[in-house]
Parts: structure tokens; sequence; C-alpha cells
């Protein structure tokens, strides 16, 4: 026998007041973190996503809803979880791409400056023979 339990009154609106103006403070800090350059743009658009979807997902309740009978999963703050995961996985995933990529620049710039090191230390000795070999050859003034 199946028995509901019965929930306290939740003030649904408030909820979604809540999760509206987080949604837009989120997008907010993205954007001043943008201006004052601490965040590039081009790792920003992802959040700037993830904050449009929110801000969207909290404004139209019924679109969660909707979401979440299109994917089939039958509690819908499940597939809010399962939206947040997948957002997590492409964060990871945009990351693990920036960070392969500053390595690969790091090894290439170490072996620039090792070229240009060995280059400027062959100048230097050529100098110094250069130099030797000048003092060599002047007659001795005596």
């Amino acid at each position: 026998v199946y028995h509901s339990m019965a929930l306290p009154d939740v003030n649904t609106h408030r909820i979604q007041w809540i999760a509206i103006a987080g949604s837009i403070a989120l997008l907010g800090v993205i954007f001043q973190l943008v201006r004052r350059h601490r965040l590039r743009v081009e790792y920003s658009l992802l959040w700037f996503a993830c904050g449009l979807l929110f801000f969207c997902l909290s404004f139209w309740r019924s679109s969660l809803d909707a979401l979440a009978r299109a994917v089939g999963v039958a509690y819908a703050p499940a597939a809010l979880l399962l939206i947040l995961v997948m957002g997590l996985y492409a964060l990871a995933l945009h990351y693990s791409i920036v960070i392969s990529r500053l390595s690969q620049m790091c090894v290439s710039l170490t072996q620039e400056l090792a070229i240009l090191d060995l280059t400027f230390k062959i100048h230097q000795e050529k100098d110094h023979q250069i130099e030797a070999l000048a003092k060599s050859s002047k007659p001795s003034q005596e």
C-alpha cells in the first residue's frame, strides 16, 4: 500500500525568485571578472552558458519538467543534477584542453630559451676569442 507523505507548505515562488537572483548574480560576477581581466573571454563563454541555462530553468519552472520528460527522467530535480554533472564534465574537458595546450607551449618556450642561451654563449665565446686574438696581435709598446 502506498502512503503519500504530506509535504509542509513550501513557497515555490520564493525559491524561484532566489534561484533567479542567484543566476543573475552568477552572470554578474562572471561579467565583472571578464571586465576586470581576471577571466579571459574565451574561458568565460562556458560559464555564461551555464549561468544562462540556470537562469532559464529558474525563470520558466515548467522547462525543467519538460526537459526531464524529454530525457526520460521521472523526477525533475534529478534532471537538473544530470545537467549539472554534464556541465562539470564539459568544464573539466575544456580545462584539460587548455592545460594541455599550455603545457605544450611551456615545453616549446623552454626549448626556445635553451637554444637562445646556447647561441648567446657561442657568441660570447667568439667575442672572447676575438679579443684575445686582437690583444696578442698588437705590437707591444716598450
